[in-house]
């Protein structure tokens, strides 16, 4: 980019992103982006919106909240060598993406902190609930939801548990919630 003027000489995408289709748990087909870090190798991560999807594989998800980024203790990012992928994953990610494109195009918020910061989302907890981890100070939120189907397939929960992650960012509180 000049200085001068800001004409752009060059530009390259960094991200190595691709779009995908699945079947989410209702059956529809949504499209969504996934990381390809090789041939056939893919990760649920779409680095636009900065979303990581676990499977908590029906064990409780769990984590240790560090400064940077969450130490996953038990789940496992939802990876694929064929670009096919579990219809809870793509439920959640496509869901997920929905309300953090709400949130920037409508409020003007980059990511739930306006800065950009990271979504680490799990489904298949066995708790029969959602919940929201925040750490007022990081730059990450940690977002948990049980197994029933309803609560990666509605928006109102996904966007009610990424507004749990909205307000600690503004009022500077660093809790859970789970209701």
């Amino acid at each position: 980019v000049s200085a001068y003027d800001g004409e752009i000489f060059h530009w390259e995408n960094y991200l190595n992103n691709e779009i995908a289709t699945g079947n989410d748990m209702l059956g529809n087909q949504r499209t969504f982006n996934v990381k390809k870090n090789g041939r056939n190798d893919y990760s649920m991560i779409d680095e636009k919106r900065g979303i990581y999807i676990y499977d908590a594989n029906g064990s409780t998800f769990t984590y240790n909240l560090n400064k940077d980024k969450p130490v996953v203790t038990s789940g496992r990012l939802v990876t694929s060598s064929n670009n096919t992928w579990p219809s809870g994953a793509v439920s959640l990610l496509a869901n997920l993406s929905i309300v953090v494109d709400y949130f920037e195009n409508n409020l003007g918020r980059d990511s739930f902190n306006d800065r950009g910061g990271l979504i680490y989302a799990a489904y298949n907890d066995p708790v029969d609930n959602a919940f929201s981890h925040t750490r007022s100070e990081a730059v990450y939120t940690v977002l948990r939801f049980g197994s029933g189907r309803d609560r990666i397939n509605s928006l109102d929960t996904i966007g009610h548990e990424y507004m749990h992650s909205v307000e600690r960012s503004i009022s500077n509180i660093t809790s859970s919630s789970n209701h």
